[in-house]
């Protein structure tokens, strides 16, 4: 990831998947703008629902996130999104 006080990588892992959706894990160690680090750890739900029909792409994390954030996505666009960029050549995504 790229940010004023420095770049790092975040590491996203898939933790569980059932009918219902998913479930992942997220961690990063990141620069503060003091110099020091700062540690992000956080897991998100994506329902089922929204893995096929949302189409909010929800790609920022921090430690006092949300499970799950209806009508989102989080490790990439939709399904429908996909079709549509894919039929269309467009889509609204927020």
């Amino acid at each position: 990831m790229n940010s004023a006080p420095g770049d790092y990588e975040s590491i996203k892992r898939v933790a569980s998947v059932s009918a219902s959706g998913i479930r992942f894990t997220y961690s990063a160690e990141h620069p503060s703008s003091d110099g020091s680090t700062t540690e992000t750890r956080t897991r998100r739900d994506i329902r089922g629902e929204d893995l096929a029909n949302a189409r909010v792409y929800r790609q920022g994390f921090s430690n006092n996130d949300e499970d799950v954030y209806p009508g989102s996505t989080a490790l990439g666009v939709s399904t429908l999104v996909l079709t549509e960029l894919r039929t269309k050549g467009s889509a609204d995504v927020k």
